[in-house]
Order: C-alpha cells, then sequence, then structure tokens
C-alpha cells in the first residue's frame, strides 16, 4: 500500500486502499428487484420504451448488452461499426459539406462561391426537375427551376464551378437517374479547365432507384439506367479514382416518413442490386462497391441517428463479406444532412438548435462529410446570414467542440452499442424480405415501398397530432406573437432560359457524335458523350440519345412529409385573433398546470386563450365572465373533484350565454352531458383545435 508525503517531504497517514471502499457490484437483477420494489406493485414493464421500432431497456449493461459493445470491434477494423479509422483527427473527422437546389444559376453560383470562403469543403449541387428527367427548358417549362438548379449546356456547368478548386473541394452531383448525361456536361467543363482527372473528387450520383423513387419516373427503363451506371463506375474506377460513380441514398425514403430500420434496410436493399447489376456488367465486387457513396439524412432522435450510421456501416461489412469482397472496401463511407422532415415554419429560429443536435448525432455516429440547412429554408430561399450560421454549427463543434479530435465518441456505451445491434438485426431482417420479394427494384415500382411508407408517415403524423411528438415552438411552447422573417423563392426565368438554350443549339451542332453515342453501351460511352458536351450537346440533347428507344420507368412516387404542417396550417387559419374564454373555476394554485396545459394548447393552433388571472371562484361568476367575452368557444377548467359538482350547471348556463362549442379539460371516463369534447394528455390535438376553428369561422 503505497504512502503519501507533503512537499517538504515528512510522511503523511496512508492512502485507503482502494478496493476496501469501492461500491460493491450490481447485477441487473440486483437492480430490477429494488426498482420493482420502489414501483410498488405497478409493473416494470412501464419503464420500457419504443424508438425506431426497437423496445428500449430501462437500463444496460454488462448483462444485457456486453455482447454488443464486443460485437462492435476497434475503430478502424472490421465491421466497422465504431468508424474507418482508428485515430481522431486534430481537428475534424468530417467535411463541412452544403445542398444546393436553388432556382436560380446565377445565384447558386454567388453562393457556392461565398460559402467555399466560409469553409464549406463538398459541394452537393441537385439540379432541377427538367435536368433530372432530361428536358431542356424548351421541353417542359413547369420543371425549370422546380426543386433544383436549372443546367442545360456545359457552360452554365462552368459558371457554377468557376469558384471550385477540384484539389480543395469536393463535389456531388445530384441528376437522380440523369446522372451520366449530367456528368458529361461536368467533365466537359472540366476538360476546358485543363484540370487534370486524378484531381476531381466527390461522386457523379447515380442513384437511379432512389430517382425513381422521388420522381416517379425514369427517362428510359431502369435497364438502360443500370448501364449507364455501368458505364460510368468503369469509366471513373480508371480514370478519376476519387470520383465515385454511385450515389445511395435514403434521404427521400427518410423525408417520407421511413424508420431508421426502414432506411438500413432499404440501403442494403439498394446497394445490393447495384452490386448484383455492376458485377453482372464485368466489374469487379471490391471495384464496384469503392464507387459507392452512401447518403442518409438525420433527424431528430438524437441516439437513434447515432445508432443508425453505425449499424448502417455494420450490415455495408456484412454484405461485402458476404460477396466476398476485401476488407478495404468494408470500410462505408457516408455523407449525413440535417432532415426536412422535422423543419417548421412557424417558430422557425429553433430549427437552428435542430441543427445543431442533428449535426452533432451525425459526427458522432462517424458521418465522413456532413450538409447542415439553414434555418429559415422551410420560408423560401434562405438568407446569406442564415446559411452562414448553418455552416458555423459545423465550425464550432469543430474548432470549439473538438469532436474531430475523439474516436467514436459513443464506443463502449452499453445502451447505444445494443441500440446499434438491435437496429441492424432489424435492418438485416427487414432487408431479407425485400430480396424475398424479389429486390429493390420489385420492391419500388410494384408500390410495397410507397405502401410501407405512407403507413409510417400517417403514424408519425398521429403522434403529432396527439403530441406524442412534440415539436417545439410549434405544438409545444408555441409562441402567438412571433414576427416570422419574411423570404422570397426564386424562380428561373423560364423565357430567358428557353431562349438562350434555343440560341446555343443554333449555334452549336453536335448531331454527329450525337449519333455516334447512340451505339455505345460500355466505358466509350461517356467519352462520346463528354465529346458531345464539349461541342455543345445540351442536357436534352444528350438525354433524348441516352435513353432512346427504352420505355420510361415508373413507380408510385414519393410523397415528402414535414411533420410540422397539420399544426401551422391551423395556425395559418387563425389569422383574425380566434379567441377560446377559459371558464376557470378554483384557487389557481391547485390550476396552474392545468391552465398552463390548455393555454399552450390552444395556442398550437392560433387560438388566445381569455379569463381572468385571478379565476373564478365558482361557476356562476365563469358564465357571467364568458358572457362579455365576445367568443363562442369555452374551456371549462377545474380540479377533477369539483367537476362533478359544477358541470351540471355550469355547461347548461354557457349554452344558454352563447357557446357553441364547450370543452373541459381532464382525462374523463366519459364525455360529459352537454360538452362537446375533452382535451388532456394523449387527446387528438388536431382534430380538437380543427373543431374549435371551424366554429370561430362559422360565426364570423
Amino acid at each position: 500500500m503505497a504512502e503519501h508525503t507533503t512537499d517538504s517531504g515528512s510522511e503523511t497517514d496512508s492512502a485507503p486502499d482502494s478496493s476496501e471502499h469501492d461500491f460493491p457490484p450490481v447485477s441487473y437483477d440486483d437492480w430490477r428487484r429494488r426498482v420493482e420494489e420502489e414501483l410498488g406493485g405497478k409493473p416494470f414493464a412501464r419503464l420500457r420504451s419504443e424508438a425506431a421500432g426497437i423496445e428500449i431497456e430501462p437500463l444496460y449493461g454488462h448483462d444485457n448488452a456486453g455482447q454488443a459493445v464486443v460485437a462492435a470491434g476497434w475503430p478502424g477494423l472490421p465491421p466497422y461499426v465504431r468508424g474507418a479509422r482508428p485515430l481522431g483527427s486534430e481537428v475534424r473527422a468530417w467535411r463541412v459539406a452544403r445542398h444546393y437546389d436553388v432556382a436560380d444559376a446565377e445565384q447558386a453560383a454567388r453562393r457556392v462561391r461565398d460559402d467555399i470562403d466560409m469553409g464549406v469543403e463538398l459541394v452537393w449541387l441537385r439540379l432541377d426537375d427538367a435536368a433530372r428527367a432530361g428536358h431542356d427548358p424548351d421541353g417542359d417549362p413547369a420543371a425549370v427551376g422546380r426543386n433544383g438548379i436549372p443546367v442545360d449546356t456545359a457552360d452554365d456547368v462552368s459558371r457554377l464551378l468557376a469558384a471550385i478548386d477540384p484539389a480543395a473541394t469536393s463535389l456531388v452531383l445530384d441528376a437522380g437517374s440523369n446522372a451520366l448525361a449530367a456528368a458529361a456536361l461536368l467533365l466537359a467543363t472540366e476538360n476546358r479547365r485543363r484540370l487534370a482527372l486524378e484531381d476531381l473528387r466527390g461522386s457523379f450520383g447515380c442513384d437511379p432507384l432512389a430517382a425513381l423513387a422521388r420522381d416517379g419516373r425514369l427517362p428510359g427503363s431502369l435497364d438502360q439506367a443500370f448501364r449507364q451506371m455501368a458505364a460510368l463506375t468503369t469509366w471513373a474506377s480508371s480514370l478519376a479514382p476519387q470520383m465515385r460513380a454511385v450515389t445511395v441514398s435514403t434521404v427521400p425514403h427518410h423525408e417520407a416518413g421511413a424508420s431508421a430500420v426502414t432506411e438500413l434496410a432499404i440501403a442494403m436493399a439498394t446497394t445490393t442490386e447495384y452490386l448484383r447489376r455492376l458485377t453482372a456488367s464485368g466489374i469487379d465486387v471490391e471495384t464496384a462497391a469503392s464507387q459507392i457513396l452512401f447518403a442518409f439524412a438525420i433527424g431528430r432522435d438524437f441516439f437513434v441517428e447515432i445508432a443508425k450510421l453505425r449499424a448502417a456501416r455494420w450490415l455495408w461489412a456484412k454484405v461485402m463479406h458476404a460477396a466476398g469482397a476485401d476488407e478495404r472496401v468494408q470500410a462505408m463511407r457516408i455523407h449525413a444532412v440535417t432532415s426536412h422532415r422535422g423543419r417548421t415554419a412557424r417558430d422557425p429560429w429553433v430549427n437552428m438548435l435542430r441543427d445543431t443536435t442533428e449535426a452533432f448525432a451525425a459526427v458522432v455516429g462517424g458521418a465522413r462529410s456532413v450538409a447542415t440547412t439553414a434555418f429559415d429554408r422551410t420560408l423560401g430561399t434562405p438568407a446569406d446570414w442564415s446559411r452562414r450560421v448553418s455552416v458555423n454549427v459545423q465550425h464550432l463543434l469543430a474548432e470549439e467542440s473538438h469532436l474531430g479530435r475523439v474516436v467514436d465518441p459513443v464506443g463502449g456505451s452499453f445502451y447505444v452499442e445494443k441500440l446499434t445491434e438491435d437496429l441492424a438485426r432489424a435492418a438485416w431482417r427487414r432487408f431479407q424480405d425485400i430480396e424475398a420479394a424479389g429486390g429493390m427494384s420489385v420492391y419500388l415500382t410494384e408500390g410495397g415501398l410507397e405502401r410501407t411508407l405512407a403507413t409510417r408517415a400517417a403514424a408519425r403524423q398521429r403522434d403529432v397530432a396527439f403530441r406524442r411528438d412534440a415539436l417545439v415552438g410549434v405544438s409545444l411552447f408555441p409562441r402567438l406573437d412571433e414576427e416570422i422573417p419574411e423570404r422570397e423563392t426564386v424562380t428561373a426565368d423560364l423565357a430567358a432560359r428557353s431562349t438562350a438554350v434555343r440560341r446555343h443549339r443554333e449555334r452549336h451542332d453536335a448531331r454527329a457524335v450525337l449519333a455516334s453515342l447512340a451505339g455505345y453501351t460500355d466505358s466509350g460511352m461517356v467519352e462520346v458523350a463528354v465529346e458531345a458536351a464539349e461541342q455543345g450537346a445540351t442536357i436534352g440533347q444528350l438525354s433524348d440519345v441516352l435513353w432512346s428507344g427504352t420505355d420510361a420507368a415508373t413507380a408510385p412516387k414519393l410523397e415528402p412529409l414535414r411533420l410540422a404542417a397539420a399544426f401551422e396550417a391551423l395556425r395559418s387559419r387563425a389569422d383574425d385573433n380566434p379567441r377560446v374564454f377559459l371558464a376557470a373555476v378554483g384557487a389557481r394554485a391547485k390550476l396552474t398546470a392545468r391552465m398552463s396545459f390548455v393555454v399552450d394548447l390552444l395556442a398550437a393552433g392560433g387560438l388566445h386563450a381569455v379569463y381572468d388571472e385571478a379565476l373564478y371562484p365558482d361557476g356562476e361568476a365563469a358564465v357571467k365572465a364568458f358572457a362579455a367575452a365576445e367568443t363562442p368557444l369555452v374551456v371549462v377548467v377545474a380540479t377533477d373533484d369539483r367537476y362533478d359538482a359544477i358541470l351540471a350547471d355550469v355547461v347548461p348556463a354557457l349554452r344558454e350565454v352563447g357557446a357553441r362549442r364547450v370543452l373541459v379539460a381532464g382525462r374523463m371516463a366519459a364525455v360529459p352531458v352537454g360538452v362537446d369534447e375533452t382535451i388532456h394528455l394523449g387527446c387528438d390535438v388536431i382534430a380538437a383545435l380543427t373543431a374549435l376553428l371551424d366554429v370561430w369561422e362559422a360565426t364570423r
């Protein structure tokens, strides 16, 4: 036993033997017995919860999660659950990214330039619906500038990329199924700039199944889409080793309501189909796998989203092992983007906080690049300062919070490791179900995916309506006096773009090269497409040749879900200051919690609560005050023990003096006679607020 000395060298008392004073070990069973005693006969199961369809235990330790910790392995080693690298970075372990979908190409170019100056290292360009469908502006005017940047020629791409140094900034093209035509425009631009192809890095974004799910239609057949994918993969693997040809994105599925388990299963099913198609075209599995970038949206459930990314790497390693691939391609590269599903247009500043927690989860989960979203995107085109804030969220996480210096911060957490394993196992089972049903293409085109996500989206909307899933600033703690910042939505100048592309086609004749392109089915297809783009071929002309002779693939289109939309629709109806009288009978001290609940619930629908701060001593006083309130809406508030005594007299009296809809605050076995509805924790808030607004509007 060691002895301690003072600074002067004299001996002090011996240090106590820590083993004599350590807390004795406590097993899970010991803890559970103690908890059950404290519960006083209530079932232990009431402490369990649910997340992403996974049952969450109230405590995790060696007894029920130790094996999950062991199975996660070590950072930098298979199955890469804990990350692809064994060491942390001095500053950051991820690249700061930004997604661009503004409808004006010049604005998009300016924003790219400004954001690179602010430290953005990965630029994700989402092309508009016209380019995704393979149309020039005069071919589909309604789609120009819709959901993305209008791009028609290599000149357009050149202007977009003027500020990008490929040695410092990664680039991802998101052209939906039309990736090869967009890639040709990009490569023609890089040839003009005389940039070395080996310096180009990022992804061409070929992801036809996600594009089909998002858009509901491809310019041609899935078989042709897979042939183009194989051509891009072959070309990129040999000539642009830092550029990936394929993206596997579950962002459209997430935004349509998918759970974490479903997202993971879709990612694995999509990847498996892509690998089968690529290897069938003669590409070895290692080359095919190395060409894939994964993209996930990160939602609001902090621990689930961390575990989702860790489980994704586990599943990918399992798929690669089953395919006989070398360990070097088992390390998954993940891009993450903060979710639009949980963003709000009311109290939009809260979105800054959501952005921060989601980016934090993405980094902790091991994403290699992260895109944060401007808080005011739901209001229109984001302001410059809001974009700066969203980028600085990541700089703060890196430079001030030092997240990049820590390898797998959640590694060894019994809860996170067990949740990771449970998500992975559940996703694997669902992935096998998709495979048994014919694979991802069949699951998508025959409507199985749309039905699954529609069911899940409806469940999410019910959870929001019943406030089981709270949206701060919208369904919970709303502000009736908030001032929403105005934002304009940028639109494309259709006439100018149509005129410009017509003149461009008149000046450039690429018909000979386009004719030769029709005969290519291998990697030569990319080279000839690039030559055509250099000679002035437009994205519509390239697409017409690349997709010619094939019937368009179709599938049920996934509709994006924004959880706050139902509450925000109610707020939009409440623009004439609707009021609800609170007939609050009793002592203020005893009714504080219930009053706060009612006021907050009404405000979620834009309804103002009207009442005397001192409340009312009896039902008669409450009825008298209501008669002067000039509203047909009333909520009776009292303690549970007083309702039997007052409701029989108060409700008829309220009706006599003009009450058109009477609610009572509190959970009851049955709705009292004369009362329209009760409101309480767990009630359908959307339905209750809708009925109140209906009556208010009918009486105006």
